[in-house]
């Protein structure tokens, strides 16, 4: 059977209510400011399962805090921080508190990120890759505030004629903002991200990422690497606290559970996409970490 694409979380999936603009499939904003948050209104793109969307976004979180999972690693967001998801991440929603005030942005990566260099753009992405959560700083906070009023604003007037030149305008701004922020926490960390253990995990998570739908063996990443497995899987473990093989096994996890919950797949085809030589060994697999079958794990509402 030919391996399908990997299921995507596309701008028409998302909710449109009063809090909610799209801008011709290709940006996507929405708030709950003084407002209860409900995470129906953006149609599990922020929910409690794994998703894969086909563009890159941003959450700023106003008030409150949550737990987020990116690509299986697991960060704390706090009022005044934000965190950068870049597309074809798997992202997941573990906790957020009731009081939470978010800011959500959504771009086509096509349509707005065209004026940075190749260069500068695998740079700035890498960089969110390490680290997709920064702190906005205080003096800056409200700032980016007034620029989301004023973009919001623009958006939803309807006798506003040029509304794809002034968005890209400030796309630009806040793409410039967002930089320079994981710039600075970038400086602030090398001392941390030059460590020759540290460079190794993240290229390791890295290819894990790429190739963790074919390859589930500590073997292939370590050849990859040129290093041994022994030592790699002794690195992995004295940066993460966890065995190389245990945080392959959560990647694949992770992308089983968006699968199965997009409900576009059958259990056999998410298993072939996932190179497993059968649906009953991908079977034993899921059922071994979650605790039950995939088929329960699709049409469960409370798994």
């Amino acid at each position: 059977m030919n391996q399908q694409p990997i299921d995507v979380f596309e701008f028409s999936r998302l909710k449109q209510d009063d809090n909610i603009i799209y801008y011709k499939d290709k940006f996507f904003l929405g708030d709950n400011l003084g407002k209860k948050l409900d995470l129906s209104n953006y149609g599990h793109y922020l929910s409690l399962y794994p998703v894969k969307a086909q563009f890159t976004s941003f959450l700023f979180c106003c008030k409150g805090n949550l737990k987020i999972r990116i690509n299986f690693k697991d960060y704390e967001v706090s009022a005044s921080e934000a965190v950068l998801i870049i597309s074809n991440s798997l992202s997941q929603i573990l906790d957020i508190s009731e009081q939470s005030e978010i800011i959500i942005m959504a771009f086509a990566d096509d349509t707005f990120f065209t004026s940075l260099s190749v260069s500068d753009k695998a740079l700035f992405f890498n960089k969110i890759q390490e680290s997709p959560v920064v702190s906005i700083p205080e003096n800056r906070y409200n700032s980016f505030i007034e620029i989301y009023k004023l973009l919001r604003s623009d958006m939803t007037n309807d006798d506003f004629q040029f509304k794809s030149s002034a968005l890209k305008g400030y796309v630009e701004i806040l793409t410039a903002h967002a930089r320079n922020w994981i710039t600075s926490f970038h400086k602030n960390e090398e001392e941390f991200t030059h460590n020759r253990a540290t460079q190794i995990y993240m290229k390791f998570v890295k290819y894990v990422n790429e190739f963790h739908s074919k390859h589930r063996d500590v073997t292939f990443y370590a050849e990859k690497m040129c290093l041994s497995p022994k030592y790699l899987s002794q690195v992995i473990l004295s940066v993460s606290g966890k065995y190389a093989l245990d945080i392959i096994k959560d990647q694949v996890i992770f992308e089983a559970k968006a699968l199965l919950k997009s409900r576009k797949y059958s259990v056999q085809e998410v298993a072939y996409m996932l190179n497993f030589p059968n649906p009953s060994f991908f079977g034993k697999y899921f059922r071994s970490e979650v605790g039950c079958s995939p088929r329960t794990y699709m049409t469960s509402e409370d798994v």
